[in-house]
Formats: structure tokens, C-alpha cells, sequence
């Protein structure tokens, strides 16, 4: 099964089901099974996300995870470095172009489009990179979270041989 590395929270919103787009910088051909990893890296930026809207409700009020309390922000997060989702890849298109305004002198995005035509808006544009025509969007369907099963991570699209009960796993 390929697996892909995402960093927290935003590998949790995809295993809690928040998040249904992985932004990245590179596109890939492969469409299939994907497990969801979180990566062993925590960056304070990222885990202060929680602190606000759209992150806070989606993280804050599912109690699935119960490993590693932030005592920031007072969300619990799966363990890093560890399997937590599995998905079905379905699609990975280019970022079409992002339609952005000045508020208080800051650049905020009201939505992005995608190069099949699809329109991303919040929170799911929250939720990723959609600054620009060199990234691509990874769309992901089917969604299954999984116990945590530590894993070494690694950087792209990296295979990761699941235990057997992985394979089958039934939707929730």
C-alpha cells in the first residue's frame, strides 16, 4: 500500500474526516489505496491552528484520539509517527488558480479552483495550499481512521506493507 507523510494537525483532520484535500507541491499518477501517516515533526505553528476556527471544532470535538495532549491548546493528537488513516486516492489535479482579496492588509483566499473545474472553499481551503499554479490537489475519498501503528515515515510516496486487517478495513 502507498503511504503518504502528513504533518499534524492536518493528518488528523483527514482521519477524523475535516479534511478531504492534500495540497502539495508535486502531483502524482497513482490512484489507489493511500495510508494517512503523521509525521514524527510537530511544528508550534501548526499545532496553534488548533487554537481557532475552522480547525478548533473539527479537532477539539472528536475525542477518537487520546495519545498526546498539546497543553496549549488543550487538543489531543494521535502519536507521531504513526499510521492513523487509511483512504482511497481518487484524483490529483493542479491548482487552477486562487481568487484573493486584502483584508486589513492581509491576503486571504476566498476560494481556489481546480483544473477539473471543481471549486474549493472553507473550510477545506483552510485546510491546505492553494496559493498557487505549481501546486497540485490531492483528492481523497473514503476515509477510514485507523488505530495507531507506529511506522517510520518517509518524504513523497512511500510503501508501507499494512498488517492484514488493514487491508480489508470496512468504512465507519
Amino acid at each position: 500500500m502507498k503511504a503518504l507523510t502528513i504533518l499534524l494537525p492536518f493528518a488528523q483532520l483527514i482521519a477524523v474526516g475535516a479534511k478531504w484535500i492534500e495540497t502539495r507541491s508535486w502531483g502524482t499518477k497513482y490512484r489507489g489505496p493511500l495510508a494517512i501517516h503523521a509525521g514524527k515533526t510537530l511544528k508550534r505553528e501548526y499545532l496553534n491552528l488548533a487554537k481557532n476556527e475552522p480547525f478548533y471544532t473539527p479537532l477539539h470535538d472528536n475525542r477518537k484520539f487520546r495519545c498526546m495532549r498539546d497543553q496549549d491548546t488543550g487538543i489531543w493528537y494521535p502519536p507521531p509517527g504513526c499510521i492513523i488513516a487509511v483512504a482511497e486516492l481518487v484524483d490529483c489535479v493542479k491548482v487552477h488558480g486562487s481568487m484573493k482579496c486584502s483584508l486589513g492588509g492581509k491576503i486571504v483566499f476566498h476560494s481556489a479552483t481546480l483544473e477539473n473545474g471543481n471549486r474549493v472553499h472553507e473550510p477545506e481551503l483552510s485546510f491546505g495550499d492553494y496559493s498557487g499554479p505549481h501546486r497540485y490537489a490531492w483528492i481523497l475519498s473514503n476515509v477510514r481512521r485507523v488505530d495507531p501503528i507506529s511506522v517510520v515515515g518517509h518524504q513523497g510516496l512511500w510503501n508501507w506493507d499494512p498488517p492484514e486487517q488493514i487491508d480489508n478495513c470496512p468504512s465507519e
